[in-house]
């Protein structure tokens, strides 16, 4: 139902000790996996990290797009908490945040799980706990026999 629109994913974060930034991220692959658009919004260096903002990416999804996938980031050490996520589709109107994410364009993603992707988000207030286990195959190794991360 995005394919052809623009969307915005929103959220509001707030951190703990954290030695770097949270993110809030977004990317479409097409149906070979390869990332087509990739957009990222990074948390202020200048904001206080424990009090709760709300970031914004917002970015127009291609017409060949597969799967849009995001998610959440935390570099370094450190908390990261997320509530009230918005995924929607927008107004053209409304100007796409920042710029392209051009070295993450082009790239091959990683599976989404064993079981695909799924049809539609769901759980996106993230009220809906649900305990899970790991189900994604490990990293194949690299030319050098070093495992990827």
């Amino acid at each position: 139902e995005y394919v052809g629109t623009r969307v915005e994913l929103s959220a509001m974060l707030r951190g703990a000790d954290m030695r770097n930034a949270g993110s809030i991220w977004m990317y479409v692959t097409d149906p070979s996996r390869v990332i087509i658009a990739y957009q990222v919004a990074q948390m202020s260096p200048t904001a206080d990290p424990s009090e709760w903002t709300r970031y914004r990416v917002i970015m127009d999804i291609p017409f060949h797009s597969e799967v849009l996938a995001y998610g959440f980031t935390l570099q370094g050490k450190g908390r990261l908490w997320v509530d009230d996520l918005h995924l929607r589709i927008v107004d053209n109107s409304i100007p796409v945040t920042g710029t392209q994410n051009n070295h993450q364009v082009g790239v091959i993603a990683q599976q989404v799980s064993v079981d695909g992707a799924l049809d539609n988000p769901t759980n996106l207030d993230f009220e809906d706990v649900q305990v899970t286990r790991e189900r994604q195959a490990p990293a194949p190794a690299d030319e050098i026999n070093a495992t990827r991360f």
